[in-house]
């Protein structure tokens, strides 16, 4: 039993429905962020300043007011003056983020590949398993 290649394929078809998982997953939370992204509304803003290490922007809304905030990102990428591109919600622009399109896209491009290779993965392991236990029993 110790040597049973279906303890093997059992952990293929286990890695392949945890890949599968997080597949679904990882799709439910690019498709909820698009719908997100529909309903806010973009401008364009600069980089004024900074507090505690995050850069402090300032967009100018349709109707002529002026908003800042406080971006979540810190680090060198924001020097003073640069433009970046800005999400908020139309209701509370107080809350808006800095569009990091490039991020977005890389995150849900790996977790998609990071899913498929585990799939992939499971799939190999649990066909090598059956394949291997079969060709150990004919003679």
């Amino acid at each position: 039993m110790r040597n049973s290649p279906m303890v093997a394929v059992a952990a293929g078809i286990l890695m392949f429905i945890a890949g599968l998982v997080i597949g679904v997953w990882g799709f439910e939370q690019a498709r909820s962020e698009q719908d997100r992204l529909a309903a806010s509304a973009r401008a364009e803003g600069t980089v004024t300043g900074h507090v505690s290490g995050h850069p402090q922007i300032s967009f100018t809304l349709p109707d002529g007011d002026r908003v800042s905030f406080t971006a979540r990102v810190g680090g060198d990428d924001y020097p003073v003056g640069k433009t970046v591109d800005v999400l908020y919600r139309l209701d509370r622009p107080s809350e808006a983020v800095i569009d990091r399109a490039r991020a977005r896209w890389a995150r849900n491009a790996l977790g998609g590949v990071g899913a498929l290779l585990l799939m992939a993965f499971g799939a190999y392991l649990s066909w090598y398993a059956r394949h291997y236990e079969f060709e150990r029993r004919t003679p």
